[in-house]
Order: structure tokens, then C-alpha cells, then sequence
């Protein structure tokens, strides 16, 4: 008895050790999509309990991964998650900085490559098909069905 009571001692202890050390890790920035062929995708964010986010932290922008030039800078409002959208085709780096600039997480790339008119045109034919055979499908047999009168 007295082992059992060592071992779920001992699992919880790890599990509190490992709950702890989650919560110093640093803060990362994951996007959604790191291919995007619509030009939107989501950025998130793990917040730790130290609370590195505060309420002047914002999102940069940039074309080049050393954040050269800032294209973009946005402000965050407590928010875990920040959907984005109207990228044209290049490739961009996020990162999160604090109120004076410095930087707070990893640096994530999402590359924008849209679709070229002829395939988003086969993609909109295929899905107009297939409506036509889904509403053919809910009418045509209710036709076939119907009982016809002998007179």
C-alpha cells in the first residue's frame, strides 16, 4: 500500500513540475496556415502565466526576418488569436513586441502563393456540377415517383 501511495505521490509531483515548467516557457507565435493560396490565415499565441502580453503589446509586420522595415504594426486587445486577411502573394513574418518594440515571441513566416484564374475557374466549375447533380438528385426521383392515373 504504502508503494502505491509513492508512485501516485511521485506522478503527481511530476505532473505538477511539468504544468510548472509550461507556464515559464517563452511565448510562440503560431500561424494557422504557413501556405496560404487565399491571401487569410490566423495568427495565435500561447500566454504564459507571467503574463508577457500586456496591454500595449503589438503584432509586427514585416517582408525580411530581421523586421528591417515594419510594414504593419497592430495593437492587441487581450486577444489569444488574431485572424488576418487581403495579403497578396510575397512571404511574411510576424512577431509580437512589447510597448517599447522589443521583441516578446518567435518569428512566424506564412508565405501567400494565390491560385491562378484558370484553376480557381475549374475549381468554381466542379463545385457548380456538383450543385447541379445535388438539386437533380432531390427532385429527379420525386418526379419518377410520382403515381400516374389510368383512365
Amino acid at each position: 500500500m504504502k508503494l502505491i501511495k509513492n508512485i501516485i505521490f511521485t506522478c503527481i509531483l511530476l505532473y505538477s513540475l511539468n504544468i510548472i515548467a509550461k507556464d515559464t516557457q517563452e511565448l510562440m507565435l503560431y500561424p494557422s496556415l504557413q501556405n496560404s493560396s487565399e491571401g487569410y490565415f490566423s495568427l495565435s499565441w500561447n500566454k504564459s502565466q507571467r503574463d508577457l502580453l500586456d496591454s500595449k503589446s503589438r503584432l509586427q509586420l514585416s517582408h525580411t526576418p530581421e523586421f528591417v522595415k515594419i510594414e504593419r504594426t497592430l495593437s492587441l486587445t487581450g486577444n489569444q488569436k488574431i485572424s488576418l486577411s487581403g495579403f497578396n502573394d510575397g512571404q511574411y513574418y510576424f512577431r509580437l513586441v512589447d510597448s517599447l518594440g522589443n521583441p516578446l515571441s518567435n518569428v512566424a513566416t506564412v508565405t501567400v502563393n494565390h491560385r491562378d484564374f484558370y484553376q480557381a475557374l475549374s475549381i468554381f466549375a466542379l463545385g457548380a456540377c456538383l450543385f447541379i447533380v445535388l438539386v437533380l438528385s432531390i427532385f429527379l426521383p420525386r418526379q419518377l415517383n410520382q403515381p400516374t392515373t389510368n383512365r
